[in-house]
């Protein structure tokens, strides 16, 4: 009796180590098993920094269930488990060397060594928990000059704070015209001619735009609360002219969400000295993420 509790032992034991050798392997390689820390994109962040996009996925992993139905039926609370802390896009401009850079952050919770596998180079784990990839480019000497040309060169500033305590947060820096430039470097750009992205019409309704920050934030009846605030380039543009065109922006802006997708888009910005802000509802989050299921369907497919 006491031999065949011996072998029972010994054979659950070798069964034990089994299993832990599988599992130190297959976190190793995978991450799956241990969740690593949260760390905040903060630490790419640089004086050159003009555009920071923020989004807390775990604020909202309801958002992301819906959004893989009917295809993937992932439960929340595993979707909870595995989706990334918080993601980040960052991009900068140099203009005295007309250098660009995008970087996107993804502090996965798990997974993030299966993730950098199969990006085929674009993600680097750096260390568990901080995915990075990095994107650089170079502007047009014709788009360079331009933006020198009509932007007032100030003194270095921080950059505008950005709120990642909201479902998606932003942040664009514009007052040296870098905010600008970064998108001009950036790939849906990329083939944009020069003449085009620095047309004198462009110019002038960009000049007029130092800094813009927001938030979003998931509300009741199926809506998304959005903050903005938009704070003018005085020396550039007149506040009020400025206000004029950001509602004329915004009617057509209604009118085509309305129009195309169904989408309802309320609220009403109002001019606080150089200052344009507003408080908005977009309804529904149904007919939202349609048609973001509908766009990244087309991108997948090109």
């Amino acid at each position: 009796m006491k031999k065949g509790c011996s072998i029972v032992f010994v054979v659950l034991a070798i069964v034990s180590c089994i299993v832990m050798v599988v599992a130190f392997v297959a976190d190793n390689s995978f991450g799956i098993i241990r969740g690593a820390p949260r760390i905040s994109y903060r630490e790419l962040v640089t004086p050159q920094t003009s555009v920071q996009v923020v989004v807390e996925p775990l604020l909202a992993p309801e958002l992301a269930a819906r959004f893989l139905q009917p295809e993937h039926n992932v439960p929340t609370w595993a979707l909870a488990r595995v989706l990334p802390h918080q993601i980040a896009v960052l991009a900068e401009a140099a203009l005295d060397s007309g250098q660009t850079k995008s970087v996107v952050f993804i502090n996965e919770q798990r997974l993030g060594p299966l993730a950098a596998q199969r990006s085929e180079g674009a993600l680097a784990l750096r260390r568990r928990g901080v995915l990075v990839g990095e994107v650089t480019g170079v502007l047009p000497e014709a788009v360079v000059k331009a933006i020198r040309a009509r932007w007032a060169q100030i003194a270095a500033i921080a950059a505008p704070a950005v709120e990642a305590s909201h479902l998606l947060s932003l942040a664009f820096d514009n007052r040296q015209g870098t905010g600008f430039a970064a998108f001009l470097g950036s790939r849906p750009f990329a083939g944009v001619p020069p003449e085009q992205a620095v047309a004198e019409d462009t110019l002038t309704i960009v000049r007029g735009i130092g800094t813009i920050t927001g938030y979003a934030d998931l509300a009741p009846n199926d809506t998304l609360n959005v903050h903005l605030s938009v704070e003018c380039n005085t020396w550039a543009q007149n506040p009020e002219h400025m206000f004029l065109l950001a509602n004329m922006g915004l009617e057509e802006l209604r009118a085509r969400l309305k129009a195309d997708y169904g989408i309802v888009l309320s609220g009403v910005p109002k001019l606080e000295g150089p200052t344009i802000q507003g408080d908005f509802t977009v309804a529904t989050v149904e007919k939202l993420i349609a048609v973001l299921k509908q766009r990244a369907g087309l991108r997948l497919a090109s």
